[in-house]
């Protein structure tokens, strides 16, 4: 892929309304209920070169506003859409041998998320749930600005988890599948409260 045709952000915030904001549940809640929320994330450094012990920031920072909704059906289906956009970036605009690495600069909307997710398994109460569920990225970001892949992304997961009288835990296993000759991988999580 071209250089920056990458999405960076490695956070996926799960759909408004869910118990755990990074990790998706099998949970559904309710018929007909709409929700709406704001995730705010930042990482640190998300691509940088090293060359003979020196460092270069081709993306020194990022800082992510997830805007996001969910629909809950038959107690049993979600719907959901996300759409990430960077809300601050930047870079040192290193050079690779001759050639200089553009650094992403200002607000770049990325790649807008479509989610849907069914439990097939127990009830929205009971102590052991499983669900599956799927995630499409469509390609709706700006090339070059490493927040989007320029090509369909999809994300096929399992979620188990469950309710008891005062705990509540999920557990996700899922891929990242990359359309575009970026890596693929495998993806997991672990929530629980009290």
């Amino acid at each position: 892929p071209p250089t920056g045709s990458v999405a960076l952000d490695s956070f996926q915030p799960t759909p408004p309304g869910d118990v755990f904001t990074g990790v998706p549940g099998p949970f559904i809640g309710g018929h007909l209920v709409f929700r709406a929320g704001m995730t705010l994330d930042h990482a640190d450094q998300p691509l940088v070169r090293t060359m003979d012990g020196a460092k270069s920031a081709v993306v020194s920072h990022q800082t992510f506003l997830h805007t996001g909704v969910s629909m809950a059906f038959a107690d049993r289906a979600l719907v959901s859409l996300m759409m990430p956009v960077a809300v601050s970036q930047c870079g040192d605009d290193p050079e690779v041998g001759k050639v200089r690495l553009r650094s992403p600069k200002g607000a770049e909307a990325g790649d807008l998320r479509l989610g849907l997710r069914f439990r097939v398994a127990g009830g929205e109460r009971d102590p052991a749930q499983l669900a599956v569920g799927f995630y499409l990225h469509v390609p709706t970001g700006a090339a070059h600005s490493y927040v989007s892949d320029q090509a369909v992304r999809l994300q096929p997961q399992l979620s188990f988890g469950g309710r008891g009288s005062s705990l509540v835990w999920g557990l996700t296993l899922g891929g990242d599948i990359r359309g575009n000759g970026n890596p693929s991988a495998m993806t997991g999580g672990f929530g629980a409260g009290a």
